[in-house]
C-alpha cells in the first residue's frame, strides 16, 4: 500500500464520524423535509377537500329544490288532474270554463316558479293514454288546449312522425310558458329512450326523477336540458308495489330545466375562488362517470379544460370526485385545485426545515470535526512526548547500567584497595614485630654462644643450650621471613623451589590470611 493510500485511510480514519454524521443529519433532514412537506400536502388536501365538499353541499341543496319544486306542483295539481281524469268526455265541455280559469293561475305560478328557480324553460302535465282513447285525447286536447293539437313522436333523425302502435302513450297535455311549449304540446315522451326511462324510474322510485340530459334541449335552448318528472296517481292513496302504481298513474307533472341556469343558480352566492369543478350526468348507482366525454358543466366555462387539470400533475394530485343526487339520479362533481390556489396554501416550510436542519447538522459536523483535529493533534503531541520520554528513559537506564557497574568495579577496587592495605598493615606490624624480635634473638643466641664457650658445662646443659641454640635459629629463620613478609628486608634474588618456599611460609600465611 503506497503513501497517498496510507493518507487517504489515515484522513477517512480521522474524519469518519463527522462525516458519518453529516450524511446521517442530512438524510435526517430529508426525512423531517418529507414530513413537513406531507403534512404541508395533507394541510392543502384538507382544505382543498373541505371547500369541495362545500360546493357539493351547495350544489346539492339547490338541485334538491328544483325537485322538492317539482314534487309540490305535483301534489297541488293532483286534485285538478283526478277531476279531469273522473270526467267523462260527454261532461267535458261543463268544466271547460273552470278549466279556462284555471289558466291564468297556473300560468302565474309557473311564472313565480321561474323567477324563483331559473333554469326552468317549461312546466307541464304528460297524460298515460292507453292506445283506445288517442282520439278522445286528442278531441279533449283541442278543445281544451289548441286546436291545432295534433300528436305525434320524434323520430329517429329529430323529426316529428306520426305516432307508431303501443298499447299506451304518454303525451304532453299542456304546458307554460305556452309560446316555449308548442313543440312538446303534440310529442308523446314515450318516444324519447332517455325520457321514457325516466318516467319508468319515476314509478319505481315512486318520486321526482330525473332523465338523462337530452341534446334535443341544446339544440332549441342553447344548453343541455333535462326532464324531472313525478307520477300522481288516481287514487289519492300511494300505491304499494311497482305493478300498483304502473296501474295507477294517471299523469306525470314534468320541468324542462336547462342544466347551466339550474348549477348557477344552486352556486349563487358561492365564492370559492382557486378551484375549478365539471358536473358529469350520471346514473341511478353511484358509480363514476368516464371522462371521456365532455362535462355538462364547467365552472370556469371551459368543458375542454379538464384535461390539462387532470394531466397537471399539480392539480391532479389534489383533484377529487363527489356526487350530487339530482332528482334520483347521482350527476358525478370532480373538483381540481388551481396552482394559484396551492400557491397560496403552500409555504416554504419545508424548505425552510430542510435548510436550518442541513446548517445544523454541517455545524455539529464541522464541531466534531474539529474536536477530532484538535484530538488527533493532542494525540500526535503525546505519541511525540511519549516516544522523547522513552528515549530518555531508556538512555536513563543506560546510565544507570553505567553508574551501578562503575559502583561495583569502585567497591571492588576499593575491597581490593582495603585488601592491600590490610595487608600492608600486617607486613608493617609484623615487620615491626620481626624487627623488635630480632633484636631480642640476636642478644638470646649472643648469650647462648657466650654460654656455650664455657667447656665446664654438664653434658645436660650443653644440650640445653644447643636445644635453646636450635630453637633460636628457627626463631631467627621466622624474623627473616616476617622481615621478608614486611619488605624490612633487602631480597637477595637468587633461584629458589616456589613449593619450598611456599611451605615455609604456609604456617605464617594460614594465620594471616582467612580462609
Amino acid at each position: 500500500m503506497n503513501g497517498g493510500e496510507w493518507a487517504l485511510r489515515g484522513y477517512w480514519g480521522t474524519y469518519a464520524v463527522p462525516a458519518s454524521v453529516a450524511m446521517l443529519g442530512v438524510a435526517l433532514s430529508a426525512l423531517v423535509y418529507a414530513w413537513v412537506e406531507r403534512f404541508e400536502q395533507d394541510r392543502i388536501s384538507a382544505e382543498f377537500q373541505h371547500r369541495s365538499d362545500n360546493i357539493i353541499r351547495v350544489l346539492s341543496s339547490g338541485v334538491d329544490g328544483y325537485a322538492n319544486l317539482v314534487e309540490s306542483y305535483g301534489n297541488q295539481t293532483a286534485v285538478f288532474t283526478h277531476r279531469m281524469r273522473t270526467t267523462s268526455l260527454s261532461h267535458f265541455l261543463g268544466i271547460r270554463e273552470e278549466w279556462e280559469g284555471s289558466k291564468p293561475s297556473i300560468r302565474q305560478s309557473i311564472d313565480d316558479a321561474r323567477k324563483h328557480y331559473p333554469g326552468i324553460r317549461v312546466m307541464g302535465w304528460a297524460t298515460r293514454v292507453p292506445r283506445e282513447q288517442i282520439a278522445p285525447f286528442e278531441h279533449v286536447a283541442e278543445t281544451l288546449v289548441t286546436p291545432e293539437y295534433d300528436l305525434k313522436e320524434l323520430g329517429s333523425d329529430r323529426v316529428f312522425v306520426p305516432l307508431r302502435d303501443r298499447q299506451e302513450y304518454v303525451p304532453v297535455f299542456y304546458a307554460e310558458p305556452f309560446e316555449d311549449a308548442s313543440i312538446l304540446l303534440r310529442n308523446d315522451l314515450t318516444s324519447s329512450n332517455k325520457i321514457g326511462a325516466a318516467l319508468t324510474a319515476s314509478l319505481e322510485r315512486d318520486g321526482v326523477t330525473a332523465s338523462e340530459p337530452i341534446r334535443m334541449i341544446r339544440e332549441i335552448t342553447g344548453q343541455l336540458g333535462v326532464f324531472i318528472v313525478t307520477p300522481i296517481y288516481q287514487s289519492a292513496n300511494r300505491p304499494g308495489s311497482f305493478e300498483e302504481r304502473a296501474d295507477e298513474v294517471y299523469t306525470f307533472l314534468f320541468a324542462v330545466v336547462l342544466v347551466d341556469d339550474m348549477l348557477q343558480h344552486a352556486l349563487a352566492g358561492l365564492d370559492e375562488p382557486g378551484i375549478v369543478f365539471f358536473v358529469y350526468p350520471g346514473s341511478e348507482d353511484q358509480a363514476p362517470s368516464s371522462l371521456t366525454s365532455m362535462p355538462v358543466y364547467a365552472s370556469n366555462d371551459d368543458p375542454s379544460s379538464i384535461d390539462v387539470l387532470r394531466n397537471d400533475p399539480l392539480s391532479s394530485r389534489f383533484g377529487r370526485h363527489g356526487a350530487i343526487n339530482v332528482a334520483g339520479r347521482y350527476w358525478d362533481v370532480y373538483s381540481f385545485p388551481t396552482r394559484e390556489f396551492i400557491s397560496n396554501y403552500d409555504t416554504w416550510m419545508p424548505e425552510i426545515v430542510f435548510l436550518f436542519s442541513s446548517l445544523f447538522t454541517l455545524i455539529v459536523a464541522a464541531y466534531l470535526a474539529l474536536f477530532v483535529g484538535r484530538t488527533q493533534r493532542v494525540q500526535q503531541l503525546v505519541a511525540v512526548r511519549t516516544r522523547d520520554l522513552e528515549l530518555a528513559n531508556r538512555s536513563l537506564e543506560s546510565e544507570i547500567d553505567m553508574r551501578r557497574q562503575a559502583e561495583a568495579e569502585k567497591r571492588g577496587l576499593e575491597s581490593q584497595l582495603f585488601q592491600a592495605q590490610r595487608m600492608d598493615s600486617i607486613g608493617n606490624l609484623a615487620g615491626g614485630v620481626a624487627h623488635d624480635f630480632n633484636n631480642i634473638l640476636l642478644a638470646v643466641l649472643g648469650y647462648i654462644e657466650l654460654s656455650r664457650v664455657n667447656e665446664s658445662l654438664p653434658p645436660k646443659v650443653a644440650k640445653y643450650l644447643d636445644s635453646a641454640k636450635a630453637a633460636g635459629d628457627r626463631a631467627v629463620t621466622l624474623t627473616r621471613q616476617l622481615l621478608a613478609f614486611g619488605r624490612r628486608q633487602a631480597l637477595a634474588v637468587a633461584p629458589h623451589d616456589l613449593n619450598g618456599v611456599v611451605a615455609e611460609f604456609r604456617h605464617i600465611l594460614d594465620r594471616i590470611i582467612p580462609e
